[in-house]
């Protein structure tokens, strides 16, 4: 499991897409922006994967996405996702600003998570037993 620190960003691709197992942070006065809106800003299609954001996440479709979603073997679903955002963090994004897939997720937010066009998190799974956890002490908006 690799820790990546975020650094300003800006463009029309994702701007973090994180190996199998990687954790990112975005620190404080740390600012990507993503301007497209066919890619999310952070990518994780692992498992065990952890992103924090103290700072500022923007993105044109998804701010965050993990999905670890496999059809062939159910097993797979459990990712074990864990999203932290600190009180001067933000993700905006104009669909989804958290979006996940697979089981045994946990987001906690101190800041905010905003949705322009739809809901601000979304937490799927195909499981019967999904284990998702939400912690919110922040401001979450969306439609």
């Amino acid at each position: 499991m690799a820790y990546r620190i975020a650094t300003n960003a800006s463009g029309s691709g994702t701007q973090y897409d994180l190996g199998t197992t990687d954790s990112l942070v975005v620190p404080t006065n740390v600012a990507m922006f993503l301007d497209s809106d066919v890619f999310p800003a952070i990518n994780a299609t692992g498992s065990l994967q952890g992103v924090s954001v103290y700072g500022f996440v923007g993105a044109g479709d998804r701010g965050i996405y993990m999905n670890s979603s496999d059809s062939t073997s159910p097993s797979n679903h459990i990712s074990n996702y864990n999203i932290y955002i600190g009180s001067q963090g933000v993700v905006d994004a104009a669909y989804e600003g958290i979006y996940t897939s697979g089981g045994s997720t946990k987001i906690t937010n101190f800041g905010k998570i905003n949705s322009q066009l739809t809901n601000a998190i979304v937490v799927s799974s195909d499981i019967s037993i999904n284990n998702a956890k939400i912690v919110n002490y922040g401001d979450v908006s969306g439609i």
